[in-house]
């Protein structure tokens, strides 16, 4: 299901980019005007606002590992037919 979502990733990717380039190129004005480099604090400081939505797709991906990994269990416990319970009769 992750890779499924690849191609039309770059697909969607390039077309952006595409636009991108074409309504710079029509309106020159619409395009950012360069600024001073920033110094390393500011674009750790940056980054730090960023942790959200990183954490966010962290989880994502990791829940659909997480989903695929319980699934995968419990088809292997299926096919061998270990059920996980074990009963011993005392006599």
């Amino acid at each position: 299901m992750f890779l499924a979502g690849v191609l039309p990733g770059i697909l969607l990717t390039t077309l952006f980019v595409i636009a991108i380039y074409i309504v710079v190129w029509l309106k020159p004005e619409k395009a950012p005007q360069s600024i001073a480099p920033s110094s390393f604090k500011e674009k750790l400081s940056s980054l730090g606002r960023a942790v959200w939505i990183i954490g966010i797709v962290l989880m994502t991906i990791g829940g659909i590992g997480a989903t695929l990994a319980f699934l995968v269990t419990i088809m292997w416990g299926a096919l061998t037919g270990f059920t996980g319970i074990t009963f011993t009769l005392a006599e």
